[in-house]
């Protein structure tokens, strides 16, 4: 169980920062939520600049490169814990397959918009019975928060 990190302590380029950081204190770094591809998870990995990988496939280049972050990790014993930019649609099912995943981070934001919204029942998910990504907008919120 998680009971303290520093997350996202310095920018998010500064790897060797990172890296003194993480040597200077007896906190797992946690970090990932403006990390935006694959070659820079693998920077801060090879440095071990970071112990809980926050990936989000909204940011990181989609699903793929997700599922190949989250495998690198596996390499290093590092677990997943996803920043949910998609308020956890996709994350849901990404977490539930990845073995290293520990825990997904719960943003009730937006909910409503959603066919089959993202829900948490006693501190779990439970995943959609529905097939696809979870991510079917109910058609008449796209006029209520369309930028006009």
């Amino acid at each position: 169980m998680i009971t303290d990190t520093t997350e996202e302590s310095l920018n998010p380029d500064d790897i060797l920062g990172h890296k003194k950081l993480a040597d200077a204190l007896n906190v797992p770094i946690a970090l990932g939520e403006h990390v935006y591809n694959k070659y820079a998870f693998r920077d801060y990995i090879h440095a071990g600049a970071v112990e809980y990988v926050q990936v989000d496939c909204t940011r990181v280049g989609g699903i793929t490169e997700w599922l190949q972050v989250s495998g690198l990790a596996a390499a290093y014993d590092l677990p997943i814990v996803p920043h949910v930019g998609d308020m956890g649609q996709i994350h849901q099912h990404l977490v539930a397959s990845t073995q290293n995943a520990l825990m997904l981070e719960y943003i009730p934001w937006i909910r409503d918009i959603f066919v089959e919204p993202a829900t948490v029942n006693n501190g779990y998910y439970v995943l959609p019975q529905m097939p696809g990504a979870s991510t079917e907008v109910i058609p008449q919120y796209f006029d209520k928060y369309r930028v006009k």
